[in-house]
């Protein structure tokens, strides 16, 4: 596979975590979210940060599970 075929297969897959989270909260339960969008807006902040740093994909991973968790 080519990089930008990887690289969309990543964004499709994201957004399908975060469609898929948010209809257990909202369809499921009933209850609204807005928390969804200040958590995958922060992890993706500190994703390009540590990335234009450093170009680590992983740090990169790992420091946005790190903000994400130290958020909640």
């Amino acid at each position: 596979m080519s990089a930008y075929e990887i690289s969309l297969l990543s964004v499709v897959g994201i957004n399908v975590i975060l469609a898929v989270s948010l209809n257990m909260i909202s369809g499921f339960c009933g209850q609204i979210s807005l928390g969804h969008g200040a958590f995958y807006g922060a992890g993706a902040y500190a994703a390009a940060l540590a990335m234009i740093a450093t170009g680590n994909v992983l740090l990169a991973l790992w420091s946005s599970v790190m903000v994400v968790l130290m958020a909640r």
